[in-house]
């Protein structure tokens, strides 16, 4: 995409006599302190330290004189504070302006062209940028995703009215697709985001995520403000809760989830399952309390169903065994 920008728009725009596309890059394998400070000169463009320097890649490419960067900074200083918005409008820019020299005013010209004005980027574009002077969008090629193409055309326009283009590939079947049912598809556009694999409400989520929070309560919380000591060992664990008021434990549980915000029978669910976690945790023998629980905590999110063995054949079997072995 860089390429295109330089070897066809830019190459336009000298041939109309105006100033080319300066162009910065935003992948996901762009360093973060890289794309931070992309955005921090795109939402905001008048840092001096950054005009100057500039101004004086300007005078190495003999668009501006050196001996008229002085004026040219005076004059953007004036131009910065007239566009102020706490300050009340004057026409000391207009003033100032008719008083410069030609080749001032043409400076100053260069300067605000020759700022950053355009991004290509990826898709880790469509999040967490929130820069309010992005007025229009080009994609190249509709992404899979229509909540990514929600995520990422709502860039523009952040705080005025934005443009957004949609360039569709003439060869790839989906981008035809799209091309032929424009007009329905953004008509449906919210109807046709595609549904997560888990969700906050997810009927079953409850039954993944209460073992894990039942042992942070205990090691996180009660093991530190109620002088209960090791309760990762089970012994320790089934004394402690033989002292402490189950509906007191529920109710924390139910806090952990959102309280007042949790449905109904999204808490009863949480409750019914903290009581089966403590009745066994008593009632269990296993050393470590984790393994006492009817379920055991995730540790990952490859934890959401049953995990599904794989044993190989026993033809392969010695294979396998050497490798492990090596």
């Amino acid at each position: 995409m860089d390429q295109s920008f330089v070897s066809q728009l830019n190459a336009y725009f000298r041939g109309e006599g105006r100033p080319p596309l300066n162009s910065e890059r935003m992948t996901g394998g762009t360093p973060f302190e890289e794309v931070q400070t992309i955005l921090n000169q795109l939402d905001d463009p008048w840092q001096e330290d950054e005009d100057e320097s500039l101004l004086h890649s300007l005078a190495d490419d003999n668009l501006v004189d050196e001996e008229d960067i002085p004026n040219i900074m005076e004059l953007r200083d004036v131009l910065a504070a007239e566009l102020d918005d706490d300050r009340t409008p004057r026409m000391e820019f207009r003033v100032a302006l008719r008083s410069a020299s030609p080749e001032v005013r043409e400076g100053l010209a260069w300067l605000l062209a020759y700022r950053p004005n355009t991004v290509t980027a990826t898709s880790m574009i469509s999040h967490g940028v929130d820069v309010e002077r992005f007025n229009m969008m080009v994609f190249f090629g509709m992404p899979r995703a229509t909540a990514e193409y929600i995520q990422s055309s709502s860039r523009a326009g952040r705080s005025h009215p934005g443009l957004v283009f949609n360039i569709l590939h003439p060869i790839r079947e989906r981008d035809l697709s799209h091309y032929h049912f424009f007009e329905k598809y953004h008509q449906f556009l919210d109807r046709l985001v595609e549904p997560v694999s888990v969700n906050r409400w997810a009927k079953n989520s409850v039954k993944r995520t209460q073992p894990g929070l039942f042992m942070s309560l205990l090691l996180n919380h009660y093991m530190y403000t109620d002088d209960g000591e090791m309760m990762y060992f089970g012994d320790r664990a089934e004394e402690f809760l033989s002292t402490v008021d189950d509906v007191d434990i529920e109710n924390l549980l139910v806090d952990m989830y959102g309280g007042s915000e949790v449905p109904p029978e999204f808490s009863d669910d949480v409750r019914q399952l903290t009581r089966s976690a403590i009745s066994e945790v008593q009632l269990s023998d296993r050393q470590w309390t984790s393994e006492r629980l009817p379920g055991p905590p995730m540790r990952s999110l490859r934890d959401v169903d049953a995990q599904l063995p794989i044993d190989p054949e026993w033809k392969y079997k010695d294979i396998l065994s050497t490798y492990n072995n090596r």
